[in-house]
C-alpha cells in the first residue's frame, strides 16, 4: 500500500516537475523560475522529481551569478549515496567557490574528483585544479596537477604548454 502511495506522488511530483522546469524559450525571468522551483523542492521534498528540480534550481542560480545561493543548492544535494552523482555536484559546486573568488575551497571540492573518475574527463579536471591551485596562490599544489598531466600521455600539442605551466608554478613555489 505505502509503496502505491508512493509511486503515485511520484507521478505527481514529475507531472508537476514539467510546469515549472525553465524552458530554452523562457519567458519568466530566470529568477521568478528559481523560486518556483524552490517551492517545487518543498512540497516534493523526498521525490527524485525533486532531486532533479534542486539540480536544475542550482544550476539557474549558477547562470544568474548567485554563486552563493548556487553552492547552497549544489549542497544540499549531496547525500553520499550515489558516488557519480556526488561527482557531479561536486564539480558544478567547485564552480560556484571559483565564482565566488575562493579558489582554494574550489579546488579542495575538486580534488575527490579528480581521484575518483578516469579518462580523458580526468585530464578536464586535473588541468582545472593546477589552475585553481595557481589563482589560489598554492604554486606546489599546482605543480603536483600539472605534473601530472605531464606523467599521462597527453596530446603532443599541449607538451610545451604543460611544460610552460609547471616551470612557471615550479618557479614560483621557490619565492
Amino acid at each position: 500500500m505505502n509503496a502505491k502511495l508512493q509511486e503515485r506522488r511520484e507521478d505527481r511530483a514529475v507531472a508537476a516537475l514539467a510546469l515549472v522546469t525553465p524552458k530554452a524559450d523562457l519567458k519568466a525571468p530566470a529568477a521568478a523560475a528559481a523560486e518556483a522551483l524552490e517551492k517545487f523542492v518543498n512540497e516534493y521534498a523526498g521525490t527524485r522529481a525533486a532531486r532533479e528540480a534542486q539540480l536544475t534550481r542550482a544550476n539557474l542560480l549558477y547562470r544568474l551569478a548567485r554563486y552563493g545561493d548556487a553552492a547552497k543548492a549544489y549542497e544540499s544535494l549531496l547525500d553520499g549515496r550515489d558516488p557519480g552523482w556526488d561527482t557531479l555536484v561536486n564539480e558544478s559546486l567547485s564552480y560556484c567557490y571559483a565564482g565566488m573568488g575562493n579558489f582554494k575551497k574550489a579546488a579542495e571540492v575538486l580534488k575527490p574528483v579528480a581521484e575518483q573518475i578516469s579518462g580523458p574527463l580526468k585530464s578536464e579536471v586535473m588541468r582545472r585544479l593546477a589552475m585553481l591551485y595557481e589563482q589560489a596562490k598554492e604554486p606546489k599544489e599546482a605543480v603536483v596537477y600539472w605534473r601530472k598531466l605531464l606523467d599521462q600521455p597527453p596530446d603532443a600539442a599541449m607538451v610545451p604548454y604543460l611544460q610552460e605551466k609547471l616551470a612557471a608554478a615550479e618557479a614560483q613555489g621557490k619565492k
